[in-house]
Parts: structure tokens; C-alpha cells; sequence
């Protein structure tokens, strides 16, 4: 009978032991705190590589038409931040000339490649041909300058030349505007044809 309530005696002090340190750990009655969201997983766009003081080959030309030659290439003037193709920003690009006699351009994004085509309409002042990717996709544009009263201004609307993904060579696009008897024409890609041929099609200069 000893022996029956004496083991009764330690279960009730073991009983009233558990309870005590559950009351102070307080694991019943205090949840768990959630977890913090891990700020170092966020996606971040990574820089893309670019070249912060010129974007194209620098070229030569009297472009006022004072009889002297000067030079004209790319810069970027913003520098963008990520992939552009992406969620980033693209650099914005101007054109700088070695004589400050003539105003820089702005032309905005993206990459380009230039050109001198000459006088086309007889002022005594070359024409500066600018070839500019886009943003994406593989259709590009073609549009020249022209320097009239202290100004910049487009000689012709610009037109756009799909390159299907391929590289087009300098001799191509300097042979994409040509002078025929006074009349200034350009090639443009037929998309009705199957080969996409050039048509010759006659530029409506701006006023």
C-alpha cells in the first residue's frame, strides 16, 4: 500500500513540474513569429555594358558649309542602367562636332552609325545620314540631317529598313540614299516581295 501511494505522490510532482515550465516558456499561448521576407532575393537588373563617352566611329565633313572640314560622332549623354530589353533603361544618345560653331543633336537610343552623303540639295553644305538601331526588334531607321539657318533639321522624313537580324555593310547603307539628275531617292525594302528587293522611291524634302 506504502509503495502505491508513494509512486502516486511522484507523478503528481512531476505533473505540477511540466506544467510550471510550460507557464514559462510560455509555448502555449505565445505563436511563433513569422518569418521576415529575405530582401536579398529581389531581382535586381544587371548592368549592361557601355561605352560612357562615344557610341559610333567618328566621320568628316563641312556640314555648315564655311569650306572647312570638321568631325561629328556619338556619345552618350544619359548613361541607362540594366537591360533595356528587360525592365532596364537605355542609354540616350546626342551627336557632338569638333567645331562648337555647330549645335550638338540629341537623338535618344540607341546604338547608331554615321554618314556623310554629300550635298544633296545644293547649299554648299554636306547632309549627315544617321543609322539607329531600336530598342528592340530588328527594324532600324534612316534619317539625315541638314544644317539650315544655325539649326539642325531633318532633310526627309526618316524610313525604316527591317533587317531581318542581318548586318547590313557601310556600302549598303551609303547606297540606301542616292542623287540621280538633282532628284535625291532612296531604297526601300519591298515587303510584299518574297526576296524583300529595294525599291527606288523619290524623297519629298521637308520645307
Amino acid at each position: 500500500m506504502m509503495k502505491r501511494y508513494l509512486l502516486i505522490a511522484m507523478l503528481a510532482v512531476l505533473a505540477c513540474n511540466q506544467t510550471t515550465q510550460q507557464a514559462a516558456t510560455g509555448t502555449d499561448s505565445i505563436p511563433a513569429p513569422p518569418i521576415a521576407a529575405d530582401s536579398t532575393n529581389v531581382d535586381e537588373a544587371e548592368d549592361y555594358p557601355h561605352e560612357t563617352t562615344t557610341d559610333s566611329s567618328k566621320i568628316s565633313g563641312d556640314f555648315n558649309g564655311d569650306g572647312k572640314t570638321e568631325d561629328v560622332w556619338a556619345i552618350i549623354t544619359k548613361a541607362g542602367h540594366g537591360n533595356p530589353v528587360e525592365n532596364g533603361v537605355a542609354d540616350e544618345l546626342g551627336l557632338q562636332f569638333s567645331d562648337p560653331a555647330l549645335p550638338p543633336v540629341k537623338i535618344g537610343c540607341c546604338e547608331v552609325r554615321l554618314f556623310n552623303e554629300g550635298d544633296l540639295d545644293h547649299d554648299g553644305a554636306e547632309e549627315l545620314t544617321v543609322y539607329q538601331a531600336p530598342e528592340n526588334g530588328n527594324v532600324y531607321q534612316m534619317y539625315t540631317y541638314t544644317f539650315k539657318n544655325n539649326a539642325w533639321v531633318l532633310l526627309y522624313d526618316p524610313f525604316l529598313i527591317p533587317t531581318g537580324g542581318d548586318y547590313l555593310s557601310d556600302k549598303e547603307l551609303q547606297d540606301r540614299v542616292v542623287m540621280e539628275n538633282d532628284t535625291i531617292f532612296y531604297y526601300d525594302v519591298d515587303l510584299n516581295s518574297e526576296k524583300q528587293e529595294l525599291v527606288k522611291k523619290q524623297v519629298m524634302l521637308n520645307n
